[in-house]
């Protein structure tokens, strides 16, 4: 998803996919997982934080010309790189929580199967 996002995943796109990559992850987790699903699930999303980041800003031209809404929502900051850096973090830490969510959901229903 850092690249698609880039250049070829429309920003209203992607509301579709990434509940498709989370089910399918917490799933995954869920099947090889014997327990701690929640922090599994968290992780794995810092993680995609770190490299959605660092992706979005070493191509911040192309990345703010696809999301131009978006870029130009951010609040002020010392820059837009910058601001965009900090709020995909903030976005990493609540995708976590929501990926962890989805690892217990989807190891409870795993068991009642």
């Amino acid at each position: 998803m850092a690249i698609a996002t880039i250049n070829f995943l429309p920003q209203t796109f992607e509301y579709v996919v990434w509940p498709v990559i989370f089910g399918i992850c917490a799933y995954a987790i869920a099947k090889n997982c014997e327990d701690r699903h929640f922090i599994h699930g968290f992780m794995l999303s810092i993680i995609n934080c770190i490299y959605i980041v660092a992706f979005h800003t070493a191509f911040f031209d192309s990345y703010a010309a696809a999301h131009n809404g978006w870029i130009s929502s951010l609040p002020a900051g010392p820059s837009p790189m910058a601001m965009s850096a900090a709020f995909g973090v903030i976005v990493g830490i609540v995708s976590g929580v929501v990926q962890g969510a989805f690892c217990i959901i989807a190891a409870k229903m795993r068991k009642q199967t």
